[in-house]
């Protein structure tokens, strides 16, 4: 999917809207799979720099549970930036956060970051994926004072980056909070492979 061979129209006066799976705490429960066909067939590419919105799919807390699987995500004119991402997953606001979302086999070219999770949004799973010819892979954040799981990276490649693969930050007031990793293969990484602050 893009605009140019769609045939969309993107109306550039006015904030490009994100895909958004999930409502706030009070919302409805939309747990959702979203399963392409395949990362070689299903290419979406929205064609917008976000200059005013830094990424351009989101998860929000009714949402726990979601999968997204067998796609390519490349928006070589998304600008890179410290929150850019293709995934937003949860929020810093309390009623936002989300818990166990899963991305698999899916390609990420060509973009800022895979992922980046904010507050206290546990347990994501990011396993079997590419990401290629971008500015970092992905960066689980806790910016809460919740401890807990932040993520499980395993089974990925990361390759031809110009800044970190995985990025962790977190709140001196967090409590103790982990991220996994296992069985990555990290190539041309030009900084810092694993980044973790404070």
């Amino acid at each position: 999917y893009s605009p140019s061979t769609n045939g969309d129209f993107q109306d550039l006066s006015g904030t490009p809207a994100p895909w958004v799976i999930g409502e706030p705490q009070t919302g409805i429960p939309q747990r959702l799979e979203l399963i392409g066909a395949g990362a070689d067939v299903c290419i979406a590419n929205p064609e917008v720099d976000h200059s005013v919105l830094s990424f351009w799919c989101r998860v929000l807390f009714t949402a726990a549970g979601t999968k997204i699987s067998g796609f390519t995500f490349t928006n070589p004119l998304q600008a890179g930036g410290r929150w850019n991402t293709v995934w937003r997953l949860g929020s810093t606001t309390s009623t936002h956060t989300i818990q166990d979302v899963e991305i698999c086999n899916c390609i990420f070219d060509t973009v800022p970051r895979a992922y980046v999770s904010f507050g206290e949004s546990f347990g994501i799973k990011f396993h079997d994926n590419l990401v290629i010819n971008s500015s970092d892979g992905v960066a689980p954040t806790n910016f809460g004072t919740a401890g807990g799981d932040l993520a499980f990276i395993y089974n990925n490649t990361f390759m031809n980056l110009t800044r970190s693969a995985v990025e962790i930050l977190r709140d001196l007031a967090t409590g103790p909070c982990q991220v996994y990793l296992w069985n990555n293969n990290f190539v041309n990484v030009a900084q810092t492979t694993v980044w973790w602050d404070p």
